[in-house]
């Protein structure tokens, strides 16, 4: 069951990294960086659960993912290249849609509470792969990347003040997650 498990978030990734390429309007880099941060979400929870947390790598694609740490900077980079496409050309990323794209924004949004979740479960395991400090620099890099797309997006309208106010309850939860690995709670040596 964990091999098949596996197999689905590889083939997933493979799908997002895909769409990365591909996707340039907003509708679909919300559903580009919803599915994302569920998949990390779920690989760090495997890790939680794994009797060998980090042993063994994540492959998709070209890209082996051997550690929380290199997840949380995949998914800074894409939170980056998704505001690089609202950036470029705002027009196209709309793409029609009728704004505020409140919905898909949400969808995307809310991911980071199992996100948080799965880092916080993680942080309270002996962990032979991820050192305290760099998940630390990694969830701030994150929530900051967050910050600044999610700031974009709001001063825009191209989201609603609820939206906005979900994401900074989305980033507090990143905070949140941040705490256990910046106190030292992990059993591995620093």
């Amino acid at each position: 069951m964990r091999l098949c498990t596996s197999w689905i978030h590889i083939l997933a990734s493979i799908t997002l990294l895909l769409l990365l390429l591909v996707a340039a309007d907003g509708v679909g880099d919300l559903a580009m960086l919803r599915d994302s941060i569920t998949n990390k979400a779920g690989n760090i929870t495997a890790l939680s659960n794994s009797t060998a947390a980090g042993s063994a790598p994540f492959t998709v694609g070209t890209f082996s993912y051997r550690t929380a740490q290199s997840m949380l900077g995949d998914l800074t980079a894409q939170l980056g290249t998704a505001q690089q496409n609202v950036q470029t050309d705002q027009t196209s990323w709309i793409n029609g849609q009728t704004l505020p794209l409140d919905g898909p924004y949400l969808d995307f949004s809310n991911t980071f509470f199992s996100l948080s979740q799965a880092l916080t479960s993680l942080s309270k395991l002996a962990h032979s792969s991820d050192l305290n400090p760099p998940i630390v620099q990694g969830i701030a890099a994150v929530s900051d990347q967050y910050h600044t797309y999610a700031s974009y997006l709001y001063d825009r309208n191209i989201i609603s003040r609820s939206s906005w106010i979900r994401s900074l309850s989305a980033m507090s939860s990143l905070a949140s997650a941040e705490g256990p690995w910046s106190a030292g709670n992990g059993t591995q040596a620093r």
